[in-house]
C-alpha cells in the first residue's frame, strides 16, 4: 500500500501480490499490470490513479486477477482480467476501458460491481459480468457493447443521468 513510484509495472513474476491497504498511483504515474499477474486485495483496500493511469494487460488464456480496481481522476484500462467479488469504478473526469473481462460474484448494491460518477467516459465491450446487482452510470458517457449480463439481482444496467451519445448495443441480458 501507499504511494507508488511514478512508474511501476507488476507482473506475473512476483508472485501474488498482496495489497493490504489503499495504494495510490501518483499524479502523471502508471502502474502497468501485466499478463499472469494476480493481485489479492484486502478488505477495503483500493488501488486508486488521481490524475495518473491504471493500465491491465491480460491476454486471453493469460488474464490478469484481481479484486477491487479503482480510477478516479486519471485512466483505468482492463483487457482480459477478472474481478471476483470485487469492483470496477470510473471517477470525476476518469476514463475507463474494460475488454474481454470477466467480472462476477459482487452482489451488494452499492457501490456497484461497474461504477461510474462524473467521468469523462466508459466503454464495456465483450465483457462476462455475472452475479451481480448492478451497473450504475452516472453521469458519464458510456458505450456498452457485445456484452453478456446474466444472474443479476437488481437493476442490471442502471443509467442516471447519461448523456447523450451513451448506447447498449448487441448485449445479452438474461436471468435477472
Amino acid at each position: 500500500g501507499g504511494v507508488l513510484a511514478s512508474n511501476v509495472v507488476w507482473d506475473a513474476s512476483m508472485g501474488v501480490i498482496h495489497v493490504t491497504n489503499d495504494t495510490i498511483v501518483p499524479a502523471g504515474g502508471l502502474l502497468s499490470i501485466e499478463p499472469g499477474t494476480v493481485l489479492l486485495l484486502a478488505a477495503g483496500a483500493s488501488i486508486h490513479a488521481t490524475n495518473g493511469s491504471i493500465t491491465v494487460s491480460g491476454v486471453a488464456g493469460n488474464a490478469v486477477y484481481f479484486l477491487v480496481a479503482v480510477g478516479a481522476n486519471g485512466s483505468l484500462t482492463l483487457h482480459h482480467a477478472e474481478t471476483v467479488a470485487g469492483r470496477v469504478e470510473v471517477l470525476e473526469g476518469a476514463t475507463g476501458l474494460v475488454e474481454d473481462c470477466y467480472l462476477h460474484d459482487y452482489t451488494v448494491s452499492s457501490p456497484a460491481i461497474i461504477h461510474a460518477l462524473r467521468g469523462a467516459s466508459l466503454t464495456l465491450r465483450r465483457n462476462h459480468v455475472q452475479r451481480y446487482y448492478e451497473h450504475l452510470i452516472q453521469l458519464t458517457p458510456v458505450v456498452i457493447e457485445d456484452c453478456l449480463c446474466e444472474n443479476i439481482s437488481g437493476d442490471g444496467i442502471d443509467f442516471d443521468g447519461a448523456p447523450l451519445g451513451s448506447v447498449i448495443r448487441r448485449c445479452t441480458v438474461r436471468h435477472g
